[in-house]
C-alpha cells in the first residue's frame, strides 16, 4: 500500500487553533520546523510532522483549558461528598485589616497560604494559622502606626516603648544604650532596622 504524499506546507495554514507563519530553521537531523501562531496569542515553533499529522493543534491552551474543566468537573463531584476537604476556604473572610482575596499556594511544610487585601491598599501572604490564631491582623501597617504612637507618646512622657516593650527593657537585654534605641526608633520607626545590629556583641 502506498503511502499518502505529505502534506506540503505554507504559511497562513490553519491546524485547529495554530496558522502557520514562516518556516524556521531546522531541528536536529534536518527536521522541518514551522513559525506559529495560536488563536490565544502565543506564538512557538514546532515541528511540521505535529501538524500534518494533527498531533498539534494548540500552543498547548487547549490541553489546559481541558484540565481545568476536568478540575472544576471534579470538583463539583466531591462537594457531595461527606469527606471533607483538605482545608476549609478562607475566601472573603477578615482577620482585623486584613480580607482573604484567594488562596496563593502552600510553604514547603504544605501550610496553605492566603492572599490578603489590606484594609490600607496594600497586600499580603499569610499563612493560615496566623490569620485563624490572630497573629497577623494587617499587612504591617498596625504595627507601624502602633509604633509611631508609642514613640510620640513616649517624647511626650519619658517613657518609649517599642511593640508593647520599654527601651529600657530592650536596652538591658541586647546591651544597646538607651540612647543608641532612642535615635534608631526616631529616624528609622524601629529599634532593629535591617542594616543595624540587633546587639551590642554584633555591632
Amino acid at each position: 500500500m502506498s503511502r499518502k504524499p505529505a502534506i506540503e506546507i505554507v504559511p497562513g495554514m490553519v491546524f485547529g487553533r495554530l496558522t502557520t507563519i514562516e518556516i524556521a530553521p531546522k531541528g536536529k537531523r534536518g527536521v522541518e520546523r514551522w513559525h506559529i501562531k495560536c488563536t490565544c496569542g502565543t506564538e512557538k515553533v514546532v515541528g511540521a510532522r505535529y501538524l500534518r499529522e494533527d498531533i498539534s493543534k494548540s500552543c498547548g491552551c487547549l490541553r489546559n483549558e481541558k484540565i481545568a474543566e476536568i478540575g472544576r468537573a471534579t470538583g463539583k463531584a466531591n462537594a457531595g461528598r461527606k469527606h471533607a476537604p483538605h482545608f476549609e476556604s478562607l475566601v472573603g473572610r477578615v482577620f482585623g485589616r486584613l480580607t482573604v482575596i484567594e488562596m496563593a499556594g502552600r510553604t514547603p511544610a504544605r501550610a496553605v497560604l492566603w492572599r490578603c487585601a489590606c484594609s490600607c491598599g496594600s497586600s499580603k501572604i499569610v499563612v493560615r494559622d496566623s490569620l485563624i490564631q490572630g497573629a497577623t491582623q494587617s499587612c504591617g501597617c498596625l504595627r507601624n502606626e502602633l509604633n509611631a504612637e508609642n514613640l510620640h507618646s513616649g517624647l511626650h512622657t519619658g517613657k518609649l516603648r517599642f511593640e508593647g516593650r520599654r527601651l529600657s527593657e530592650i536596652a538591658s537585654e541586647t546591651g544597646l544604650t538607651y540612647a543608641a534605641l532612642k535615635h534608631r526608633l526616631k529616624k528609622h520607626g524601629t529599634c532593629f532596622p535591617d542594616h543595624l545590629p540587633r546587639t551590642k556583641a554584633a555591632a
